[in-house]
This record gives C-alpha cells, sequence and structure tokens, in this order.
C-alpha cells in the first residue's frame, strides 16, 4: 500500500491510498491530482501505515533558542469513514509512550537545524516505536492554538510574535508558568452524504458536556459529502473532566452527534 499526497498543501486534500500492483489507473490519477493540489506541483509517495482512527497523535510544538516546549501535544482521531480526515482533537494528550516520542521528534528537529518557531507535527506508534508521519512550519488547521491555549493556557500566537521580534519575556515565563489542565474535545462535523442540510442531532448522554456549538450552514443549504479535511460544517465542543470518560465519548462522537441530510 501507498499514500499519495501533494508535497505542499493541506487539510489532506488530494491523499489517496493505492496498491501500485494492482492499481496502476488509480495511482496515476491520484498522482495526477496531488500535483495539481501543490503549491509547487510536485508529489510525495510514501509507504502507508495502517492505523486504527484514534491512534493519530498530533500536535503544536513550539521551539526556541533550541528548545522544545511540549505543552500542545493531543489525540486526532480520524472518522471511521473517511479515515485520512482528522476529526476529534482531544486534549491532553494521555500516552506512556510519549518520552520516547519526544525523543524522536527531538532528533529529527537537531538533524534539520530547526532552532525556532511553531511546528504542526503528526506521528504514531509501529508497534512500541514512534513513527514520524509530518512536520509542518506552520501552525495547524481548525484553529488549533487556540484549543492548546484553551487547554493549558500558553498562547502560541504571543509567543510566536514576541520571539520572533526578540522579545524573550513570556517565553521565560513560561518556565515558572502553572499549566491548567482543562480537558477539551474539539470534534469538526464533515458531512457523509450530499443533500440539503437539516440540522445537527446530539446524543442526550453527551448535552452536559458542550460547552460551544459552531455550524457554519443553514437549515436547507445544500452540503456535499466530505472528501478532506477543508470541508467541515462546523464544530463542537466539550468539556469531559474524567480522563476515562473523556477518552470513552471522544472515540464514538461520530454517533453521538449527527449531521442530518434531506436526501433528493
Amino acid at each position: 500500500l501507498f499514500i499519495i499526497k501533494p508535497d505542499m498543501n493541506s487539510g489532506t486534500r488530494g491523499i489517496t491510498v493505492v496498491k501500485e500492483e494492482t492499481e496502476g489507473d488509480k495511482l496515476k490519477a491520484a498522482i495526477e491530482t496531488c500535483s495539481s493540489l501543490s503549491r509547487n506541483g510536485e508529489t510525495v509517495i510514501e509507504e502507508y501505515i495502517p492505523i486504527a482512527p484514534e491512534a493519530v497523535i498530533e500536535g503544536e510544538i513550539f521551539i526556541h533558542n533550541g528548545e522544545v516546549l511540549w505543552d500542545g501535544l493531543f489525540r486526532s482521531i480520524r472518522s471511521s469513514k473517511a479515515p485520512m480526515i482528522p476529526m476529534t482533537y482531544v486534549f491532553p494528550l494521555v500516552e506512556e509512550r510519549e518520552p520516547k516520542l519526544r525523543e524522536s521528534l527531538k532528533k529529527v528537529l537537531q538533524a534539520a537545524g530547526i532552532v525556532h518557531g511553531e511546528y504542526n507535527i503528526e506521528a504514531c506508534f509501529v508497534g512500541d516505536e514512534p513513527f514520524i508521519i509530518e512536520i509542518n512550519p506552520r501552525q495547524g488547521g481548525n484553529d488549533l492554538p487556540r484549543y492548546v491555549q484553551e487547554h493549558c493556557g500558553i498562547d502560541y500566537f504571543k509567543l510566536l510574535v514576541t520571539t520572533a521580534v526578540g522579545d524573550d519575556e513570556y517565553w521565560n515565563n513560561l518556565r515558572e508558568y502553572r499549566r491548567q489542565n482543562i480537558r477539551i474535545t474539539h470534534h469538526m462535523l464533515y458531512p457523509r452524504k450530499n443533500g440539503q442540510f437539516r440540522g445537527v442531532s446530539i446524543a442526550d448522554e453527551i448535552k452536559n458536556c458542550i460547552c460551544c456549538t459552531q455550524i457554519y450552514v443553514t437549515e436547507g443549504d445544500e452540503i456535499k459529502k466530505a472528501t478532506d479535511g477543508s470541508q467541515s460544517i462546523g464544530y463542537v465542543d466539550l468539556v469531559i473532566d474524567d480522563e476515562q470518560e473523556q477518552g470513552k465519548i471522544s472515540k464514538k462522537l461520530e454517533d453521538l452527534i449527527k449531521i442530518e441530510v434531506e436526501v433528493g
């Protein structure tokens, strides 16, 4: 299995999984599509690593003078119906193998000569070993830096601007800053079929956990089945104080929060 993706793009646009030996036409079409979507016209072909939807780790890490700030790591659950699309972000990361992941990321960053900036990372574990999927020299989409701040209290926007102009006061203050630990789940809404939008239904068992709902479309609008991470129609945020309960609920939000669509 191979995964084909644009060299320079985001939001899972154009990403396709193919079997090279049996799907030659699909491979060719995927390369052409990804090349057209890539800002530099180039395509990346990588070995596909099959993992469970909840196995991806994502994060906003900040580097200054070669030192890494790790407070922005979290779980990124993919849609079971569209496994390339990041759907549910769970703050904070609960992972006993996190030290191994940090060590692997530090080695890659040092080898690349990276000493400053904010980076969006994606990784997973293959067996017991960390596998680095991506390190992107940018903030993550879906407003992820804001959710890191709501979770732990660190303002990544302020951090990026102040250190960029040589002001290290906020960076230095973080050494003594006492982090908060709000358990936030940020769930994106992706339509799974074409039709007219008729609302969002939410299961009773999670209604008391919801702290924010934002819908980008109105009832009666035509919506289309999402094919990449840029096609959400809104989001629902939850705060769940208990770690085990948060983990259990976050894995099944695709069933607990449903987009109502009238077909035909």
